[in-house]
């Protein structure tokens, strides 16, 4: 079993990489391999975003965990906050941007 409070809390097991100019992605390294699917953590600083991209292979769920932004799943922009939950389907255009000066978490699942 995995405690994601305490993952999502410290940073000890994750192996960050900028993505974009002020958005840290880290995937969880120890104890989660799975085969079809994916779990890591995104931090966004002020203002910083992830470009509109997709995933055609892979459905996404989002679940932002402190902070304000917005989300644009299919040219659709919603403002989203700590405790949101977004769903992605494969193969839709999307993005993520951070709206307030403090840094926003968000715990991301991949799955195929």
């Amino acid at each position: 079993m995995i405690d994601v409070n305490k993952l999502v809390n410290s940073e000890e097991n994750l192996q960050f990489k900028e993505v974009v100019a002020g958005a840290l992605l880290g995937k969880f390294a120890e104890g989660i391999n799975p085969e079809h699917a994916s779990f890591q953590l995104l931090l966004l600083s002020e203002n910083a975003a992830v470009p509109e991209h997709g995933h055609p292979d892979k459905e996404e769920f989002q679940y932002v965990v402190s902070g304000r932004g917005e989300v644009s799943i299919a040219g659709q922009k919603m403002p989203v906050k700590a405790g949101s939950m977004i769903f992605i389907p494969a193969d839709i255009r999307h993005s993520i941007r951070n709206t307030e000066k403090e840094e926003m978490k968000v715990m991301e699942v991949y799955a195929k």
